[in-house]
């Protein structure tokens, strides 16, 4: 009798101090800017975002770039995971990951980046400063997550 109202306690105690389910969102976003050394850069990514906390979220960052340095283009395929920190309207974001140039001698390139911006309701804008090795990546970057 007592091992069952001991379980029944721990029950109701887990249900009490449980949080909510967090759905994992799915958004777009759209880059554009310099990367200093190479040229013009454009880029695309699927954004599947998992949220921790209501201000804490975690992202994978899958995509498409292109880069259109002289005398060709270049098409790359940035493979970022992200942490992302909302303040009211104001969001932080660290990136991190790899970019696969394919057609370049080193088509492995470390990539590391911040953000800061705003998000209003599901939209949201706001700027890229990083490193895409060799040299600094600056980026304009508008978003929309679909749910």
């Amino acid at each position: 009798m007592v091992m069952r109202r001991l379980a029944v306690t721990v029950a109701c105690a887990a249900m009490l101090v449980a949080s909510p389910a967090r759905a994992i969102g799915l958004g777009v976003d759209v880059g554009a800017g310099t990367w200093l050394l190479e040229g013009l850069q454009a880029d695309a990514h699927l954004k599947v975002e998992q949220e921790l906390l209501s201000f804490l979220s975690i992202a994978a960052r899958p995509g498409i770039a292109v880069t259109l340095n002289q005398p060709y283009a270049r098409v790359a395929i940035p493979l970022d995971l992200s942490v992302k920190l909302k303040i009211a309207i104001l969001y932080l974001e660290a990136l991190g990951g790899l970019f696969w140039i394919p057609s370049s001698i080193d088509p492995l390139r470390a990539h590391v980046a911040g953000g800061l911006g705003v998000q209003i309701w599901k939209f949201q804008v706001g700027i890229e400063v990083g490193y895409l090795q060799p040299s600094l990546n600056l980026l304009a970057r508008v978003g929309f997550t679909f749910f």
